[in-house]
């Protein structure tokens, strides 16, 4: 039996760390689909263990414990852990500028071991050094309203992911939604789980406990620290309405200060090379309507944008490209994954080697 082994970690999204995400980052389902990291079959018995038992994750970048699972598809000597607080310990805190860590391709050694799993709280007081009090979650508030007959909602735009698919219908009664037609499993997730977990009271930090406020008094305090701050950050504004970023954007700039959006994690790069070199690219009608030759390049849409296959790609059917049958579809990965499988063609690429494959 080995103690350890050497692996090459992946991280990504998943089907279900992003319906958990939905469910709440202080859920048991979010620590019981996060907290993992999925492993081939083989690699599980080379260190002696069985699925569901606890591992020690090692990289240069640091460490952490999830439980081991065993992957669906095979991809020996390649780990994957789901995007999240623990993934977040053993990647690359260094962006280089482009505010995008190294997610895929890091050298890591894991083991077993009989240490716990930590949770969300218990990583940002233990690692963190996190010692405030997070806010407390207030009971969901549901207006109820008398119904007789459900109402139906149609051409109801999705926000979790880009795709924004505009064709869902949701179902009231009662002044609350009781289903969602139409939408993948994470765009359901979203929609159904809206009213929980949220904060609904105001609070202000006095003697270093966060106490209940007036919103009036609350957003006198907000002001008084952006007036006193030197060169404040408005960070955020990714989950919020057009009208609200930009009267962020008007505030940012009466004060002095900077304007950012999260997006710069996952598109740093992008918007870099976008400056830098230009950007060929094309609307999703376009590919809709035109391409026979569909290449998805280290992703996995079918877990992370569940219907951009069946709404703009492969599975579409366009003005002049009417059917799957006309179109090629190739995955080009470090590892087998659910699109991968169902494509006509995959590459494995060695783990850093995509320029190599792109320039031979």
């Amino acid at each position: 039996m080995m103690t350890s082994i050497e692996v090459t970690l992946v991280t990504g999204r998943s089907l279900a760390q992003g319906i958990a995400l939905e469910k709440g980052k202080l859920s048991e389902d979010y620590l019981k689909n996060v907290a993992v990291v999925e492993l081939d079959e083989n690699d599980l018995r080379r260190l002696g263990i069985s699925e569901g038992d606890t591992v020690k994750v090692k990289t240069k970048f640091g460490e952490v414990v999830v439980k081991a699972i065993k992957s669906r598809e095979p991809h020996p000597g390649i780990a994957f852990i789901p995007m999240g607080p623990w993934a977040s310990l053993v990647v690359d805190p260094s962006t280089e500028g482009s505010g995008m860590p190294t997610l895929k391709g890091i050298h890591a050694e894991i083991s077993p071991t009989k240490e716990p799993v930590m949770n969300p709280v218990e990583i940002l007081r233990r690692v963190y050094n996190l010692t405030k009090k997070i806010p407390p979650m207030d009971p969901a508030e549901v207006v109820v309203v008398k119904e007789e007959t459900k109402r139906i909602e149609k051409h109801v735009t999705c926000a979790f992911c880009g795709s924004l698919c505009d064709d869902l219908e949701v179902v009231i009664s009662g002044g609350r939604i009781i289903d969602v037609r139409k939408a993948c499993a994470l765009g359901r997730s979203k929609i159904l789980h809206a009213h929980e977990n949220r904060i609904l009271s105001a609070y202000i930090r006095k003697n270093g406990e966060l106490v209940k406020a007036d919103l009036k008094e609350a957003i006198r305090h907000a002001a008084k620290i952006l007036v006193n701050a030197d060169y404040p950050l408005l960070y955020g504004w990714s989950s919020t309405s057009v009208e609200a970023i930009k009267l962020g954007l008007e505030l940012a700039e009466i004060l002095g200060g900077a304007f950012d959006n999260t997006s710069v994690i996952c598109h740093g790069p992008s918007i870099q090379a976008l400056q830098e070199v230009g950007l060929v690219t094309c609307t999703l009608g376009q590919v809709k309507n035109y391409a026979d030759l569909i290449i998805y390049w280290g992703c996995n849409p079918l877990h992370a944008h569940p219907r951009h296959l069946a709404r703009y790609t492969v599975l579409s059917r366009g003005v002049y490209v009417k059917s799957r049958k006309e179109r090629k579809f190739v995955v080009v990965d470090v590892r087998q994954t659910s699109t991968a499988r169902a494509a006509d063609l995959f590459i494995k690429v060695r783990p850093n080697e995509d320029y190599e494959l792109l320039s031979a």
